[in-house]
């Protein structure tokens, strides 16, 4: 797959091809949103959206990935497109809980007493882990 794309291929074909479906500059973060796929991009500091209704998902799996701003960031973290209160954890590289709390809609995470560094950001709810970088 081409840097700066989105795109789909149907492994149903017989002869899967690749289909950009969005070209992008500088994509930083992806979230899905009902049948909505929101992208996140550095360059224009803008976000792009698009319909994914027509895609599939055979197992029919609810896929929730939060779309987490700004990164790196200095005071506060915000995760777009909640609807609902979600927990968080905030650790070290080692696995050290940071900080943990519940994260009201609407309200973002004071990160402005970590020091500089990387940190893993888990949320309820979501879909794996998220690298945050303190400046």
């Amino acid at each position: 797959m081409p840097t700066g794309e989105v795109g789909m291929i149907d492994l149903n074909d017989s002869s899967p091809t690749y289909e950009t479906l969005v070209s992008l500059d500088e994509p930083w973060g992806l979230a899905i949103g009902g049948d909505t796929l929101y992208i996140a991009q550095q360059g224009p500091d803008t976000i792009s959206f698009m319909d994914i209704s027509t895609l599939s998902n055979p197992d029919n799996a609810e896929i929730k990935s939060a779309l987490i701003f700004p990164n790196p960031a200095s005071d506060l973290v915000w995760i777009a497109n909640r609807s609902e209160a979600v927990d968080y954890k905030v650790s070290d590289l080692s696995g050290k809980v940071i900080l943990s709390n519940t994260l009201q809609v609407d309200d973002s995470i004071d990160v402005s007493s970590l020091a500089k560094g990387m940190y893993i950001l888990q949320v309820e709810g979501y879909t794996g882990s998220y690298k945050i970088i303190k400046e």
